[in-house]
């Protein structure tokens, strides 16, 4: 456990040594080597957990064709072949990473309500894993046998194989939990029962403890690049007034061919909403904001001009502020009236002052821009011009200090009004002298931005993102919800410094920072030229295409290579993944209105359906409950303890192999008699002797 106040280092050094400790550990022939689908192993180091891509060795491929053993010979080797061709496999649902963080959290839990310590409950966790990576080996091996095509250069389809492993969570997420409770059970003095197991306890639990306050670094061998997720000891849905605060801090660093890792200069923070509105008087809402703003910006020692908040979810149509608990505008209100209080403060303190970019990626509410009435619209004009004022100062910061700087300084202090015209002043910069000044000045800069800028394919990848981001505010895409998710990652991309975050930062937040992650490595030509197209697109119709074509270019390259990327960790945490799902094709009354389906039809490979259950907030309690209900009994017999089983899965748990092709292929029932296959030799037994050989060895081969 690292102290509560403790800094994360990124030093590239430490990310270094970090790598090499990890590649040392899993040479060990008793390290447990519980691959994920994705080619993955998790590694305590330091306390930093570091998720290794191994996908590339030998180790990884035994584990894959461990499961494919009953697979015809020639079928399997096509399997292995078309997975070791897949450009990445960060797009594969991660379903050992997410029983590895389900379980944390049920033991942490378990170990509060029971008395456990630390140590053995750590211990069960591990038992545990080892027994659900048969149950993931299995339905992996199912969903690759589903999703491979008879061609004479096999491919496999993720979406297919997506589709079996987010059908497999229905049944593994009950059966792991099952799983840990007898593992617990043998080091518990008190039986875990359904008499003694409260439920309200345990949910409150769930709700505010963390499955791991470590920090994760998370390697990305395939575009050379590792991101450090900072470790939190608080939960998004304990959220309370002060310095209390689910922040985590994020940093890059890209890996070069001698495997030295070079940190990019920028800082990113993910945040839960700042704003505590439910039962808060409006005046505590602004003063807690203040608070929280400066406690980020001291805590990551923020050193340019501005940092930008940017807020995932903003503007709401009043129907659904009406009648859900989400309170978005209130948020909204208390966020752009908490900085504006908090850049006042920092005319005076050392402290950076905050710029707050508002625009809702998930395709509802109020979109931006000005309305000809301002009667009701005092928030929307408000976060219109603050908004456009934070991408200004991102892409164009010699503008910004000429024409917005000091204007905004003086709405912040006023040194020349008496105190009645003080006293009546409207707390929105917008509705200032000074800010409908900005406003101008901001609509004749857009018109400048009209021309074309000239880029080409040898432009830098942030002068390419800045010019692009110019030419959607020359012609308002910003005011479309149509283009929020792809300014929102390019503003993300662009800026050195800034937070970002929707109400719990769970769900939106990891499909933004998902995509960002994607232009921190080499960005492909394809690409490139759809940024060049809209950097020189000199009408609104070319403008519009061309954000089209370019929001499509980096959804189809995020939905292929970087669906489950780093930020899909950020959720695990808390225990369980995201539940954003993609809008449906055809319409659906219950889908298509529905605020989690956040993503377009176009991203196929997001399959999400199984998650929600598993979060803390909604039903991780049920599973555990389910859990105790059909573990196994523990009866004492003098010296012997006999386990007697409710369903005799224990066993069948952990297995290496999965049923014939031919019951697979023909998507059978659950077997009643099913065969129990003996177990397949470890993965350790038949391991190398390495404990001689250089942690990187065992990367020599690959693109490192």
């Amino acid at each position: 456990m690292k102290d509560e106040n403790e800094q994360s280092t990124t030093d590239k050094n430490t990310e270094l040594n970090l790598y090499e400790k990890a590649l040392n550990l899993i040479q060990d022939q008793d390290f447990k080597k519980n691959f994920d689908p994705q080619g993955r192993l998790l590694v305590e180091v330091d306390n930093v957990l570091v998720s290794l891509d191994l996908a590339h060795t030998d180790k990884y491929k035994e584990w894959v064709g461990n499961g494919l053993e009953n697979v015809d010979k020639t079928k399997k080797e096509k399997i292995i072949s078309a997975l070791t061709n897949l450009d990445s496999l960060n797009s594969i649902i991660f379903l050992q990473q997410e029983m590895h963080f389900q379980l944390l959290l049920a033991s942490r839990v378990y170990s509060e309500l029971y008395s456990i310590n630390q140590e053995e409950s750590e211990k069960a966790h591990a038992e545990a894993m080892s027994e659900v990576n048969g149950l993931v080996n299995k339905a992996f091996s199912k969903a690759l046998v589903a999703a491979c095509d008879d061609s004479e250069v096999p491919k496999l389809d993720i979406e297919t194989i997506n589709k079996k492993l987010n059908e497999s969570r229905a049944s593994i997420f009950p059966k792991a939990h099952e799983i840990l409770v007898n593992n617990l059970s043998k080091i518990v003095d008190v039986p875990i029962n359904e008499a003694n197991f409260d439920r309200k306890q345990a949910k409150n639990l769930a709700k505010k403890t963390t499955a791991s306050d470590l920090d994760i670094l998370h390697i990305d061998r395939t575009n050379k690049i590792a991101i450090r997720i900072g470790g939190t000891k608080n939960t998004a849905h304990d959220k309370q007034l002060g310095e209390k605060l689910a922040a985590k801090s994020i940093c890059y660093f890209k890996i070069d061919d001698k495997l030295c890792f070079t940190k990019v200069d920028k800082t990113h923070v993910r945040v839960p909403s700042i704003a505590v509105v439910e039962g808060v008087p409006k005046k505590e809402q602004i003063a807690d904001v203040v608070d929280k703003l400066e406690y980020i910006s001291i805590q990551n020692r923020f050193e340019k001009p501005f940092f930008t908040y940017n807020l995932l979810t903003a503007l709401d149509d009043y129907a659904d502020e009406m009648m859900t608990k989400n309170k978005q505008n209130a948020s909204l209100d208390a966020i752009i009236l908490g900085a504006h209080a908090y850049n006042k403060k920092c005319l005076s303190l050392a402290t950076k002052p905050c710029m707050v970019q508002a625009i809702s990626v998930n395709g509802f509410g109020k979109p931006l821009g000005y309305s000809r009435f301002p009667f009701g619209n005092n928030l929307k004009h408000e976060s219109t011009q603050m908004t456009e004022m934070s991408l200004i100062r991102n892409i164009d910061e010699k503008f910004f200090n000429e024409k917005i700087s000091n204007r905004y300084e003086n709405f912040l202090q006023p040194a020349n009004k008496g105190i009645f015209s003080r006293f009546f002043q409207s707390p929105y910069f917008y509705q200032s002298n000074d800010g409908r000044a900005v406003v101008r000045a901001i609509a004749l800069k857009k018109k400048e931005w009209k021309g074309s800028f000239n880029d080409t394919a040898e432009n830098p990848a942030k002068t390419l993102v800045e010019h692009s981001l110019k030419k959607i505010m020359a012609f308002d895409l910003h005011f479309s919800h149509k283009y929020a998710k792809l300014i929102q990652a390019l503003s993300l991309f662009a800026e050195d410094e800034a937070i970002f975050g929707c109400k719990s930062a769970n769900e939106r937040t990891v499909i933004i920072a998902n995509r960002e992650n994607m232009l921190e490595h080499e960005i492909p030509r394809d690409l490139r030229n759809k940024f060049i197209a809209l950097c020189n697109a000199s009408s609104k119709k070319e403008a519009k295409n061309a954000a089209e074509a370019l929001k499509e270019s980096i959804d189809y390259h995020y939905n292929k290579e970087n669906l489950y990327g780093a930020a899909a960790l950020i959720p695990l945490s808390e225990g369980a993944g995201h539940k954003i799902e993609s809008q449906p094709k055809i319409f659906n009354l219950t889908k298509t209105y529905n605020r989690n389906f956040a993503e377009g039809s176009n991203i196929t490979n997001l399959k999400q359906s199984n998650v929600g259950k598993a979060q803390a907030h909604k039903g991780f309690v049920d599973y555990m409950a389910d859990g105790i209900k059909h573990s196994n009994k523990i009866v004492m017999d003098g010296d012997s303890t006999t386990r007697m089983m409710y369903d005799g899965v224990a066993a069948a748990s952990s297995d290496f192999v999965i049923e014939s092709e031919e019951d697979i292929q023909a998507e059978s029932a659950k077997e009643k008699n099913s065969k129990t296959h003996p177990s397949s030799e470890s993965l350790e037994e038949n391991a190398d002797d390495t404990s001689n050989k250089h942690p990187t060895d065992i990367i020599k081969h690959s693109n490192f």
